[in-house]
């Protein structure tokens, strides 16, 4: 089968990425455009805006706008070898050259199938207001979420991927057929490529459509890509999984019989080991029994779910005394030591974290997976106060998009810009990169305990002061869900650090139940 290149390029940053691909089938050359056929309502305008009446194989010219609207859809015939598709609620703009074409997506998404690969004077983009995508033959689709966000997924071949951000910095990943990559432009100006498989499950529907119309091309990518798209697994039925600990729209959720048996065992597994872990010394004397281990699902993203197994020591205080002068609930005394959160990546379960962060105060989120963690005491260090981790397919990205650092420096006198300059060359150690034209005076917090000791926070590299960086925080984190996360005066419910007399109290949000319970759901829900 013939090589041929994709091109993505985020043109208002100079962030590239190039790409190395297979074709998905046979041949012939680009001539014509014709709006093949449209499902629906689908509104069509020229290069002046004006509307042209719909019509069957409706020619297309040079600056013409096509726009969907609800369970509507667009076929683009571009020549024999080339075909698009708009989704629904989709809107793109063709424009042609002589031999250069390109089609612009504002909004939606849109089916690519180009069966040969073009001519050495050919070419070929689909491109947004900042990303380009250049093609030479491949097939697979691009779901653009915002400006800033776009998903590409290979149903064939296999890219490699080059971006380049503002700093010039580089980055290349290798994407095989069966994966998708995700392309971010984050807020400082960087770019972020995160590949992952693409499950099968996840295809959509206007896609799926196209498939199942051209056996070759279902085959094709079976044999790339072990995508067996025309035979996709069962989902589990609305009513098993409504009687789950599940974070998510049941009505979305895409977990299979298979995925449900493997989850059942893991937590049988864990089970067994929590009978006889010693997460911590002093409380598996103090506290020996009962132990906990809890369990809950979640959505991680298109509707695939996520396993999340909490073990700890039950304080054992009465419920009515201590918790109650809190506020808190009868669940705040059991204080977990064990956080594990496992992932589905198409055929198995996977441990995507078993790390609880400092105090293991940790929550899904609208906007993610955050952990939180105390820095009260962490002198003369850089530490990571919060970290906010996006949520994909059924995957916990492995880098955070956000990150909340605590600069604490043990001194007389409020350090100058000088000093914190040179304290974080020596101490630094996250790799990000500061705006210390945005630090000021007033933003140091001077803690008063004994020796002065000077305090300030950084979000993404850009200083506040405590209470902004914490408003700031939520907007960015989104609204807890579910999860573990501390009660904190000061802080408030949702916050980071100062935890002091309150240290082993915990809210807990979401329908946590034991493991035992959840893995026979699971299986039940499995028959």
């Amino acid at each position: 089968m013939k090589k041929k290149t994709i091109i993505f390029r985020v043109l208002s940053l100079a962030l590239a990425v190039s790409l190395l691909s297979a074709s998905c089938g046979s041949p012939a050359k680009a001539t014509t455009m014709n709006l093949l056929k449209t499902e629906g309502t689908v509104d069509v305008r020229d290069d002046e805006g004006e509307e042209v009446s719909v019509l069957e194989n409706l020619k297309l010219y040079s600056g013409y706008g096509m726009e969907t609207l609800k369970k509507s859809y667009a076929w683009i015939k571009l020549d024999n070898v080339k075909l698009a598709k708009l989704d629904a609620v989709s809107e793109a703009v063709i424009e042609k050259d002589g031999k250069s074409l390109e089609i612009e997506i504002k909004s939606g998404n849109l089916f690519f199938n180009v069966t040969e690969p073009l001519d050495d004077d050919e070419s070929m983009e689909i491109h947004t207001s900042t990303m380009t995508v250049g093609i030479r033959g491949t097939c697979g689709w691009v779901e653009l979420q915002d400006e800033r966000h776009m998903n590409v997924y290979i149903l064939e071949g296999t890219v490699e991927c080059t971006l380049t951000d503002e700093s010039g910095k580089k980055t290349t990943v290798r994407v095989s057929a069966g994966e998708m990559v995700k392309l971010s432009l984050i807020e400082d100006g960087t770019g972020s490529a995160v590949v992952a498989p693409i499950n099968v499950s996840s295809v959509p529907e206007f896609v799926l459509e196209e498939v199942e119309r051209d056996e070759a091309l279902a085959e094709d990518i079976l044999d790339a890509s072990g995508l067996d798209i025309l035979n996709p697994p069962a989902f589990l039925a609305q009513e098993s999984l409504s009687r789950l600990p599940y974070y998510g729209d049941v009505f979305q959720c895409r977990m299979t019989a298979e995925q449900a048996r493997a989850y059942a065992q893991i937590l049988d597994d864990n089970v067994r080991e929590s009978e006889t872990a010693v997460w911590d010394e002093w409380y598996s004397v103090n506290f020996p029994k009962p132990k906990f281990c809890w369990a809950a699902l979640f959505d991680a993203g298109d509707g695939i779910p996520a396993l999340w197994i909490v073990g700890g020591y039950d304080m054992q205080i009465p419920v009515g005394s201590y918790s109650s002068s809190l506020g808190l609930d009868e669940n705040a005394v059991f204080y977990p030591f064990m956080s594990r959160i496992y992932q589905w990546d198409g055929t198995q379960a996977v441990l995507a974290t078993d790390t609880l962060p400092d105090n293991g105060y940790s929550t899904i989120t609208d906007e993610g997976l955050v952990f939180l963690h105390q820095t009260d005491f962490n002198f003369n260090t850089i530490s990571t106060a919060a970290e906010l981790y996006p949520l994909s397919n059924g995957r916990i990205s492995s880098e955070p998009t956000h990150v909340i650092e605590s600069i604490m420096i043990e001194q007389q006198n409020q350090p100058s810009l000088t000093e914190l300059q040179a304290f974080i060359s020596a101490n630094g150690n996250s790799g990000q990169n500061y705006d210390f034209g945005t630090l000021s005076n007033d933003m140091w917090n001077d803690w008063g305990m004994g020796d002065p000791e000077w305090h300030v926070y950084a979000l993404d590299g850009t200083f506040m002061a405590p209470d902004i960086v914490r408003t700031e925080w939520n907007s960015l984190a989104g609204t807890p869900y579910w999860g573990i996360y501390p009660d904190d005066s000061t802080f408030g419910e949702f916050g980071f650090g100062g935890y002091g007399a309150q240290d082993t109290i915990c809210k807990w949000r979401g329908d946590w139940r034991d493991c035992t319970e959840v893995a026979n759901l699971l299986r039940d829900a499995a028959e």
